[in-house]
């Protein structure tokens, strides 16, 4: 019987690079190894940052969504903002990117 992704452990961080086909200063992801879910952040200004979404698993890397703002305090990092996103509910992300290839998207 094969292992059910859902029962992997999820990894959670930043890095600097990605797969993703968009720049970036910083990338958040939660990945379970089959499946991931990969945020480009863009840091705007002291208060907004600009967030694009991407499903990625079975060799697909889709964009989800528009880029969407997001207002955060001006002593908080982007890098400390990402590690926020990717440790908010990866579990969630994780079923949204196999739902995102099981439909073919």
């Amino acid at each position: 019987m094969a292992p059910n992704p859902a029962d992997d452990e999820i990894e959670t961080g930043t890095k600097t690079d990605s797969d993703v086909p968009t720049t970036a200063d910083v990338y958040a992801y939660a990945d379970d190894g089959q499946h991931a879910t990969v945020w480009a952040i863009n840091r705007i200004d002291d208060q907004t940052v600009d967030v694009l979404t991407y499903r990625c698993g079975d060799g697909l890397i889709e964009q989800d969504g528009q880029v969407e703002e997001h207002h955060v305090e001006p002593d908080t990092t982007t890098q400390q903002f990402a590690l926020e996103v990717a440790e908010t509910d990866p579990e969630k992300a994780l079923r949204l990117a196999r739902a995102y290839h099981k439909r073919g998207y």
